[in-house]
């Protein structure tokens, strides 16, 4: 990159754009996080409702 700005998109990269980007980068990764911990916590109430409904099977309450 030069100091001019992004040879491909044309960009300055100095001063408040630069800033600004890299707040949205972090604004990304945070989202991608949330995402993965709900993809997390959906699979593990997936689990134990399977788990409940197995056992209750088991056990011949339905």
């Amino acid at each position: 990159m030069t100091p001019e700005g992004d040879p491909v998109t044309n960009e300055d990269r100095t001063g408040p754009t630069a800033r600004g980007s890299a707040l949205w980068d972090r604004l990304a990764g945070l989202r991608a996080a949330v995402r993965s911990r709900e993809s997390i916590v959906l699979a593990a109430l997936g689990l134990l409702l399977f788990l409940v409904l197995a056992t209750g099977n088991y056990l011949g309450l339905w």
